[in-house]
């Protein structure tokens, strides 16, 4: 079974797949996705309840040139959520992803779907535009913003020079800048 699923909000998302496997203690779900989605999703079943984590293998590709999907696995085992997530290829093939149930993010490449033939196969997207109307421009460093809108891609920040600036307003927007870094790296270790 192939089907489609909307979901506003990643949030949204992993309380439906928790959900699933709560209520069937046997599943096995996997997720398939871009360090981009799935790191969202893996920090957000994180905070189950009662959570094990088999084996967590998760890098930006900044960190290890790798650039392609992971898997998210989730089942239950005595009472508590087990986690596992790992790079889907392995020297440069994909490996099996299947799960009794798969879900597909957004972001997945058109090989995975062959490999997931034993499966009931899902096809997630998210509408999770930014809603936030006073930091949505290029020089967003709110530190109170958490959309995605204010960073460049894996947690980067864009940090625009204008010349025409005293040293005094440079000095203010460099400031800003390192407060937010400061800020992601230490949500960062709260995150362990």
């Amino acid at each position: 079974m192939n089907k489609d699923l909307n979901f506003e909000y990643v949030e949204d998302f992993a309380d439906y797949i928790i959900g699933k496997v709560e209520d069937n203690e046997e599943l096995f779900v996997t997720v398939i996705g871009k360090f981009e989605t799935v790191k969202p999703l893996l920090k957000e079943v994180m905070t189950y309840e009662f959570v094990n984590f088999d084996n967590i293998e998760i890098e930006s590709k900044i960190v290890d040139n790798y650039a392609d999907e992971f898997v998210l696995s989730l089942w239950m085992n005595d009472d508590a959520l087990e986690i596992g997530c790992e790079k889907l290829k392995r020297d440069d093939e994909y490996i099996s992803p299947c799960g009794d149930e798969t879900y597909l993010l957004e972001d997945c490449s058109s090989k995975i779907i062959p490999l997931c033939k034993g499966s009931d196969l899902y096809f997630v997207n998210f509408d999770d535009e930014c809603d936030c109307e006073e930091c949505c421009d290029e020089e967003c460093f709110n530190e109170e913003c958490s959309c995605d809108c204010c960073k460049n891609g894996d947690n980067e920040h864009t940090l625009k020079v204008i010349c025409s600036l005293d040293a005094n307003e440079a000095t203010k927007i460099i400031n800003k800048a390192v407060a937010q870094i400061y800020k992601e790296m230490s949500d960062m270790i709260n995150f362990f």
